[in-house]
């Protein structure tokens, strides 16, 4: 059993169904949102090379 199946089982038990799923997409939202900004920020300080082929 991974992490993540334990940690919705758990959640499953403690709170309801309803109540995970909306639990879960949180999650996913802020781990989506944290890799965009984080992306963002890696490809601000990048640059093109001056010569092109």
């Amino acid at each position: 059993m991974t992490l993540g199946s334990f940690n919705i089982g758990l959640l499953l038990d403690w709170v309801g169904a309803q109540n995970t799923l909306l639990i879960c997409l949180t999650e996913r939202l802020i781990a989506l949102i944290l890799a965009c900004w984080t992306w963002s920020k890696l490809i601000a300080h990048q640059t093109l090379p001056s010569s092109a082929f």
